[in-house]
């Protein structure tokens, strides 16, 4: 089919743009066709390789010709955060470089916090042109509100100016960081969350870390910020609903609120997850150790952590929404007890239907996806080689991020120059 509709375009399309449409068109089709065989081609002028995927399948990409991020401090860019698509991404952590000068030269100066511009394949810094341009220090938490970049972790300054913890961005043409106000969460902001009203603009933005306190409230390691001021997800509540030190959320399909973390409390029951339905909080059961990462799969909350009973609850477990009486189920493989994750679960997905779970664990490499027909954790390509903190889904794209030094079996790369963040689909950038 494709090689029909290439000949059709040479008859009505000028020599000099043809090669150009027929890789993009080609492109195109052939994710359709799925071609029995790798197909390699460059656009007429362009270095840039588009590369078909043999049968289909799912493979590691580096992120296109993005360069390399800096060294930052351990000898690997530590990538903790992402948020964005395809042609307009951003990643944040733990990277810079100790250029002195003032005015941005090349190599550029990156500051805890990138742009990747979809048109050059590169990374660039965002936030003005200066030395300072980006975030003092670690970004945990990234994602967009009413338009803009909002960015969260533990930092005193953003740019030039002071913001603690959090601050906003509304463009990449070197316009300047933003306070989200001076009473904002005053401790580690670890997650961040949309909550959008019923036409699907965006409402408020929720932050969870470890701090107690933001807008004066007595807010629990929980608060929302509108736009324009901050306040408790409860304002009217004399006491915050949840208390305790906070690290992942995630929505229901019901549009519940649920939280993990170390250590919560709600109602005066102490746990490591709870849920949100209506203006109540409720812990879910307990786990044996500190929730770091949930999800909700197949209507299921998927907590994954630290956690460790010596028995079935290995670092992941399950929580059915549908069920009565529910209580926190094993995700280890069948009739194979002890044979789970072997250390932490630090991220969670969903990416085209199937939960993925990433971390410190050796077996699998580092990332995983759960096998619902043999009920076993599987690798994806035999993993990567390092830690894995973010797991973002973007189209037919899953990025992942965090302190690895490869990937296994890439595409587009040598395994070890895909260092920190690397593309794993069906497509390439």
């Amino acid at each position: 089919m494709a090689r029909n509709v290439l000949n059709r375009m040479r008859i009505i399309c000028p020599a000099a743009n043809f090669m150009r449409l027929a890789a993009v068109i080609t492109l195109a089709l052939m994710s359709l066709e799925c071609n029995s065989r790798p197909l390699e081609m460059k656009t007429a002028g362009s270095s840039q390789k588009a590369l078909i995927l043999d049968d289909c399948h799912d493979r590691w990409y580096a992120p296109c010709d993005a360069p390399a991020l800096p060294e930052f401090p351990s000898g690997l860019p530590q990538i903790r955060a992402a948020t964005g698509a395809m042609k307009q991404f951003f990643v944040g952590g733990m990277f810079k470089t100790n250029q002195k000068s003032v005015i941005l030269t090349s190599p550029p100066e990156f500051h805890n916090i990138a742009w990747w511009h979809y048109p050059t394949r590169t990374l660039k810094p965002i936030g003005g042109v200066v030395l300072t341009s980006g975030l003092e220090a670690t970004v945990l938490a990234m994602t967009e509100f009413k338009g803009a970049l909002i960015a969260a972790g533990e930092f005193d300054k953003a740019g030039c100016i002071d913001a603690k913890n959090i601050a906003t961005l509304s463009g990449t043409d070197g316009t300047p960081w933003v306070s989200l106000g001076s009473d904002g969460p005053q401790a580690k902001i670890h997650c961040l969350l949309v909550r959008k009203n019923s036409s699907g603009t965006d409402e408020e933005l929720i932050v969870g870390g470890e701090f107690q306190t933001a807008g004066g409230m007595n807010t629990g390691p929980i608060a929302t910020w509108n736009g324009a001021a901050w306040s408790s997800l409860d304002p009217t509540a004399t006491e915050p609903g949840l208390t305790g030190d906070l690290r992942a959320l995630a929505w229901t399909a019901t549009g519940d609120l649920v939280a993990g973390g170390p250590d919560l409390s709600a109602g005066g029951i102490s746990g490591k997850v709870a849920i949100r339905i209506g203006t109540t909080w409720t812990v879910l059961g307990s786990l044996p150790g500190a929730v770091l990462a949930l999800t909700v799969w197949n209507g299921k909350v998927i907590a994954g952590g630290n956690f460790n009973d010596d028995g079935q609850l290995r670092r992941v477990a399950q929580w059915d929404l549908n069920l009565a009486n529910p209580a926190w189920q094993s995700m280890e493989p069948v009739g194979q007890m002890n044979k789970g994750f072997d250390s932490a679960v630090l991220a969670l997905t969903v990416f085209n239907g199937e939960l993925i779970a990433g971390g410190s664990f050796s077996t699998p490499s580092c990332i995983a996806r759960w096998n619902t027909t043999n009920s076993k954790w599987e690798d994806l390509e035999h993993g990567v080689q390092g830690n894995v903190h973010v797991l973002f889904p973007c189209g037919y794209n899953l990025m992942v991020g965090g302190e690895f030094t490869g990937v296994n079996h890439a595409v587009g790369g040598q395994d070890e120059d895909i260092r920190g963040w690397a593309w794993w689909g069906r497509f390439p950038c």
